[in-house]
């Protein structure tokens, strides 16, 4: 059975000293990570443990809108305006558009030279300490990794399509990264170019 529900844990680090506090997920509820960082002088670190409902592999295609194999480039992490939380944005580099709805007419950058992508957490500097935010059902993209990800818009920008939408992609072949849909651990290991192919022809298929 699926883990429901999502746990945020706040860490304070400060001169070898952990600090671990369980406290609420409610946005409004807990403090900003800068009134965190401002109240016990160190670096604050958010993990926010994930947990879902059994999902379908057919959930994640459905929620699918642009699937892309491209290697990971540079990453730029931004506190949110109400300063609650931290996303990171990564270009990917010489992506191979592999399946694609027709995209919003206001998507900035929707090209096959120049896609972003944006995940949830990072680590950004504040006031001489850092701030992160870690998401158990997102985990950071490594520069350099070859990827293939499903991504659906948010706004002016891409997202992951849910979690479980980014599979790695090593000596040709399959790893997955982080937790998914039920069903997806069956294509660890696969031929990432038959992968890729299959995955793009399953998503067309739904259409129908």
């Amino acid at each position: 059975m699926g883990r429901v529900g999502r746990v945020r844990l706040w860490v304070a680090v400060a001169t070898g000293l952990y600090l671990v506090a369980v406290v609420e997920a409610r946005q409004s509820d807990r403090r900003t990570l800068r009134q965190q960082v401002v109240e016990c002088q160190c670096s604050v670190n958010v993990n926010l443990i994930g947990g879902h409902p059994l999902t379908p592999f057919s959930a994640l295609l459905d929620a699918t809108e642009l699937i892309v194999r491209a290697r990971v480039g540079e990453a730029v992490s931004r506190l949110t305006d109400d300063e609650n939380d931290i996303f990171t944005t990564y270009d990917l580099i010489q992506p191979q558009v592999l399946f694609r709805l027709k995209p919003p007419p206001d998507l900035a950058n929707d090209s096959s030279s120049e896609i972003k992508v944006e995940l949830h957490g990072g680590l950004v500097q504040l006031m001489g300490f850092t701030a992160g935010v870690g998401d158990h059902d997102y985990p950071p993209l490594r520069f350099g990794d070859e990827v293939i990800l499903c991504l659906r818009t948010q706004g002016d920008h891409y997202r992951l399509a849910m979690f479980g939408g980014a599979f790695g992609v090593a000596n040709n072949r399959i790893q997955l990264i982080g937790e998914g849909p039920n069903g997806r651990e069956l294509f660890a290991g696969r031929d990432a170019q038959v992968f890729a192919a299959e995955l793009a022809a399953w998503r067309r298929e739904r259409i129908k």
